[in-house]
């Protein structure tokens, strides 16, 4: 399977990418991530790009060392990135981004 990014609302990524899938200076507003792991100690690394435009850890959600049980992180509002790119997925894993609206 590779990364399906085709829906406004939700993408299915599993494969990670040095590029960006949302490019610099344009904002991306997550509601919600959903990692199911492969493996129990699977991590992610998403990055945003900073002011220079360089890119820089924004958010990091991993397995809980223990069992492979999904893992979820929540925002109320919706977190927001400048940019986004998938630099680390363990192989195996799949995430699930569910995207919000600015203030949502």
């Amino acid at each position: 399977m590779s990364n399906v990014v085709t829906s406004e609302k939700m993408w299915t990524l599993d494969t990670q990418s040095a590029t960006a899938l949302v490019a610099c200076g344009t904002p991306v507003y997550i509601k919600k991530l959903v990692l199911k792991p492969a493996g129990r100690n699977d991590s992610v690394i998403i990055q945003e790009y900073d002011s220079s435009g360089s890119a820089r850890t924004g958010i990091v959600i991993a397995g809980d060392g223990v069992d492979t049980k999904i893992q979820q992180m929540d925002w109320n509002p919706s977190r927001r990135l400048n940019g986004m790119i998938l630099s680390t997925l363990t192989s195996g894993a799949t995430l699930y981004v569910y995207f919000g609206e600015p203030g949502e």
